[in-house]
């Protein structure tokens, strides 16, 4: 792998940029552009098991038509609520949330056209009392 250091036009934000090759040669295409693409336009068995995790304390394999369905029905609730593709959203997995269920909503999110921001960790008190100032 080569890296590449150039100076972007703002002299104190330099830009990274990675060079990689492989002996293989050139990947194909992907068959997808997106996470909605790979869900909802691109042929795979629906019954397949694409989510593993658990839910509500035992273990849960949700297949592809559960998720497609599932994704759909959170586009529709995130555009009712007024979200828009390019609006940005945070998802925060809690403690006692299932991996199953944010994975689902993301999906969803970006499915909607949402940037998501997923921290990897939430201090529970300064979330609460965020939420609680900007009520």
């Amino acid at each position: 792998m080569a890296r590449a250091w150039t100076q972007s036009s703002h002299p104190e934000t330099p830009r990274f940029a990675s060079v990689l090759t492989s002996p293989w040669g050139e990947a194909p295409a992907p068959a997808y552009r997106n996470l909605a693409d790979l869900l909802f336009h691109v042929p795979h068995p629906d019954e397949r098991a694409v989510l593993l995790g658990t839910l509500g304390g035992t273990h849960a394999a949700v297949s592809l038509a559960h998720l497609r369905h599932a994704v759909a029905g959170l586009v529709d609730a995130l555009s009712a609520r007024g979200l828009a593709p390019g609006d940005t959203v945070a998802l925060v997995r809690l403690p006692a949330t299932s991996e199953v269920v944010v994975a689902t909503a993301y999906a969803a999110c970006t499915a909607a056209g949402l940037q998501v921001l997923l921290p990897m960790v939430c201090d529970e008190a300064a979330l609460g009392a965020w939420l609680r100032q900007t009520d």
